[in-house]
């Protein structure tokens, strides 16, 4: 099941199949048809493990040559800061451990949420509940989302994603603010980000320049960095992910923590979990770390560059393949223009072994990142108080998946049957 609160400033999608080489790209001069774009934009979907489903995620083989197996870099780490609770707009974090039980006490009791806020228009529908763009009666500028789940809906896993997004205080992180229930729904108010889906900039300008992707890249290795820091691993990092605070500012906010899993120290994770295309090979071995985030990061920074993920194929087999045998290259039309640092980064991410992929630290003190770094364009004004007359639609359809479609006996899961085995989320 995916997640229904930190999604709550999304747009709205379609599901597709993850197997279509066909991506996303309007006009550009660096044009090619595995581009997100030529599909019309429409997004990649995530699986969670079916437990009845015995089915193997793996190729049959036992061992695979390794690419992109390049020397580690090292570099010390940096320390974590701490910030008041309103505070973070400098880049300081803090992070709260959640209790072990859980324990609602937190969602306020309200006999009518209205009494509290104005709600200004809605702007999402979906499966769980309705999503609206709101403002506390006090503050008419503090726009806010409010997502209104039934009672009925208010799951075990809603609640403990519900618990480490309230954790979790980071520049970069989607922010909770409070959450209410009266007698009929859930409310759970988070910050509202107008400037749109990573995905969708991609989309629209077909990939982005080194600097802007540097900058963006940059941004979500710190934001991982404290997670992983605190023992959280996110498991579901792509595009889709991550959005923008505001229109014309690069400041990114990572939201969906519906996958994220708070480990203990040493803790592995066995359950296969996430977006095809952003999956580790280890995840399909069914026993991963945290390095499956440093995975993806290599994926998104692919996909930002050129527009289109490192791995694809017809069907679930051929993608999975290409993954556990991390069979990708650097086409010469789409990275003529593409620097030598930025190809070694994602080498060195794209690692089959977790042990010699790039370490958090490490990829911090890439020199493509040095190199690029910038601050973010960001303005001085408290986080509510931004008002602008467009609004993003919200609450996206995330779409899950069932192994059981992936990979049958020895036979490939075809594209009609994995599009049939999809079952939306909201």
């Amino acid at each position: 099941m995916g997640s229904t609160i930190s999604n709550c400033c999304q747009l709205d999608r379609e599901g597709i199949s993850p197997y279509q080489k066909s991506y996303l790209h309007p006009d550009n001069s660096r044009t090619s048809s595995k581009r997100l774009g030529m599909d019309g934009g429409k997004k990649h979907v995530r699986f969670v493990e079916n437990k009845k489903s015995t089915a193997e995620l793996r190729p049959s083989c036992d061992d695979s040559p390794q690419r992109g197996n390049f020397s580690r870099m090292a570099g010390p780490s940096s320390p974590t800061k701490n910030c008041t609770n309103n505070g973070c707009e400098d880049g300081t974090v803090t992070f709260q451990p959640p209790t072990s039980e859980l324990n609602p006490s937190f969602i306020k009791h309200v006999k009518d949420i209205r009494s509290i806020f104005v709600f200004d228009k809605k702007i999402g529908d979906g499966k769980f509940g309705t999503v609206f763009l709101a403002h506390p009666k006090n503050d008419l500028k503090a726009q806010v989302a409010i997502k209104l789940i039934p009672q009925e809906s208010f799951s075990h896993r809603i609640e403990k994603e519900l618990l480490l997004l309230k954790s979790i205080k980071h520049r970069n992180v989607i922010r909770y603010i409070s959450a209410y229930k009266d007698n009929k729904y859930y409310y759970i108010i988070t910050e509202h980000c107008e400037g749109g889906e990573l995905f969708k900039k991609i989309v629209d300008q077909g990939c982005l320049d080194e600097l802007e992707a540097c900058n963006i890249i940059s941004q979500l290795l710190k934001t991982i960095k404290f997670l992983h820091d605190n023992e959280i691993c996110h498991r579901d990092l792509k595009p889709e992910n991550i959005l923008f605070k505001r229109k014309g500012d690069n400041r990114i906010k990572l939201i969906d923590f519906g996958l994220s899993k708070q480990l203990k120290k040493g803790e592995i994770m066995l359950k296969k979990l996430g977006t095809p295309y952003y999956l580790a090979p280890e995840v399909l071995e069914e026993r991963y770390g945290k390095e499956v985030d440093l995975w993806s990061l290599g994926v998104v920074t692919y996909v930002v560059l050129c527009g289109y993920p490192p791995f694809y194929g017809e069907d679930a087999k051929e993608l999975f393949s290409n993954i556990y045998y991390v069979n990708y290259d650097f086409a010469e039309e789409d990275w003529c223009f593409i620097s030598d640092e930025a190809k070694d980064f994602i080498s060195k991410l794209l690692v089959k072994n977790p042990q010699e992929r790039l370490s958090i630290d490490q990829a911090l003190k890439h020199p493509w990142i040095l190199s690029n770094i910038t601050e973010p364009e960001s303005s001085v004004r408290h986080e509510l108080t931004s008002n602008h007359s467009d609004v993003h639609p919200c609450d996206k359809k995330v779409l899950d998946v069932t192994t059981e479609a992936f990979s049958k006996s020895s036979e490939c899961a075809t594209l009609d049957s994995y599009e049939r085995s999809l079952v939306e989320l909201f």
